[in-house]
């Protein structure tokens, strides 16, 4: 998995009114004492931030927590990290009443 690069890189400038804003003021991170289950994760970096604004899980259009190339992380056993970081944010957005159960 060390052989592949990914980059990312914003813009951060003044708010023009049409781009999207970045806010800063309650930003997700996963410490060592969260815990190391994906449920433990995905409530570090998306859920505690989301209560500290006082959002609901569907006042956020996107979400991008942990995005690895499943490209690589399948053939390393890992699976699809990112469909299952999407499957686990909605799963703790019913538990917390913020989504409907669909069976």
């Amino acid at each position: 998995m060390e052989d592949v690069l990914g980059g990312f890189a914003i813009l951060v400038s003044e708010n023009d009114g049409i781009n999207p804003v970045i806010r800063t003021d309650s930003v997700g991170k996963h410490s060592i004492g969260a815990g190391a289950s994906p449920q433990a994760v995905i409530e570090a970096i998306v859920a505690m931030p989301l209560e500290k604004l006082n959002l609901k899980f569907t006042d956020v259009d996107k979400y991008a927590p942990e995005m690895q190339n499943p490209e690589v992380t399948e053939p390393a056993g890992a699976g699809d990290v990112p469909t299952q970081n999407y499957k686990m944010i909605a799963a703790l957005a019913v538990k917390r009443d913020s989504l409907k159960e669909v069976k």
